[in-house]
């Protein structure tokens, strides 16, 4: 989880050489450029997992299973696109034992989630700040500014800024507390543009 945490947080630095609305769809070869399928999280999060704790990136098996679940839901309408990258990252994630690094081979699937969450990639991994029960981050993704402000204490809310707007608050469910692409924010900026 460590990985993909970072690895979307991380974002990747792309040029954008069109731009497009509407619905982002990874075209793979032999597809034929169909909607992503919804798979169903435990298909997901149990391959993604078990790569995780064999190259030591997660320790509890049981721990990353619960988190991936939930960030999964936590995407809102994104869900079939970070369900493509924890399925990309089990399938080419143990090609290197370095869990900070992204496999190149899931470059697209991490844009598409990205974008379908904070409406562009996102070129740089953000700002956060942490304190005893509060947390507040900042991303900017192609311009838009994705911030989480919150509470990390029990019952704890955050507050969701798209461009300085509050598109809403929500309750942290992840470990992520105020991963703006994977936490409960994402979900709710996702739905803003």
């Amino acid at each position: 989880m460590r990985r993909l945490h970072s690895i979307v947080s991380l974002g990747i630095l792309v040029v954008l050489q069109a731009a497009c609305g509407g619905k982002v769809v990874i075209d793979r070869e032999g597809q034929g450029g169909s909607d992503p399928i919804d798979p169903e999280p435990s298909e997901v999060c149990q391959p993604y997992c078990s790569v995780e704790v064999a190259l030591g990136c997660f320790k509890d098996e049981a721990g990353c299973i619960s988190s991936c679940e939930q960030s999964l839901g936590a995407v809102g309408s994104c869900d079939a696109l970070l369900g493509a990258v924890y399925t990309c990252l089990a399938q080419d994630g143990g090609s290197s034992s370095d869990c900070s690094k992204t496999p190149p081979s899931c470059t697209d699937e991490i844009e598409a989630s990205q974008i379908c969450v904070a409406s562009a990639p996102c070129t740089s991994p953000g700002e956060c700040h942490v304190s005893v029960g509060h947390c507040n981050c900042k991303n900017e993704c192609g311009g838009a500014i994705l911030e989480s402000d919150c509470d990390t204490g029990s019952g704890g809310s955050c507050t969701c800024r798209f461009n300085g707007e509050v598109v809403g608050t929500c309750t942290p469910t992840t470990t992520a507390v105020c991963g703006n692409l994977q936490g409960c924010c994402a979900g709710l900026f996702a739905a803003s543009h």
